[in-house]
């Protein structure tokens, strides 16, 4: 039996204010994502030419005190993004002239059927036109089956690349 409990935000705040560690496991996501691009592990930022296609992939694992009679109501949308860091440093979605294209299936919904789903892997490519400094990630969006809702749940590190018009040897 799974028990849903809803607390009002102000009584919730109160809770926080007075158990500090509560707001840790509250606030915990259900599902870990990894997104990797092949980026050695001793670099900031992977640094790529113009026209360049790298390979991106998502490991998705629910996590285990997420009860089965949950997720299995549940629809997980696993989806990739990339923006393009502003000059100032803030991100920016991507608008003008495509400064990059994904080829592959951006979104995959999962369905969960399994007591131990393990990891579900996704992946796609990306090639990048223009120069400049890209955050590349993914977002799993979780749904009750035939509800309007849903939760957002994005991968805790977003993976660097920066587009150059040559690389420095």
């Amino acid at each position: 039996v799974v028990v849903v409990v809803r607390i009002p935000s102000r009584c919730l705040r109160e809770i926080i204010e007075e158990h500090g560690s509560f707001a840790s496991r509250i606030c915990q996501a259900p599902v870990s994502l990894k997104v990797d691009i092949g980026r050695n592990k001793d670099e900031a930022q992977m640094m790529v030419l113009p026209g360049t296609f790298l390979k991106v992939s998502v490991d998705m694992k629910i996590q285990d005190w997420v009860p089965f009679e949950v997720m299995s109501n549940c629809k997980l949308t696993l989806e990739f993004c990339c923006a393009r860091k502003a000059i100032g440093g803030s991100v920016g979605f991507l608008e003008e002239n495509n400064p990059c294209i994904w080829t592959g299936q951006l979104r995959k919904i999962f369905h969960i059927t399994d007591p131990n789903p393990g990891l579900m892997l996704h992946h796609a490519k990306i090639c990048f036109l223009q120069y400049g400094v890209f955050t590349v990630s993914a977002c799993v969006k979780i749904s009750r089956k035939g509800e309007r809702g849903e939760e957002i749940w994005w991968a805790p590190r977003a993976e660097l690349v920066q587009v150059e018009k040559g690389l420095k040897k």
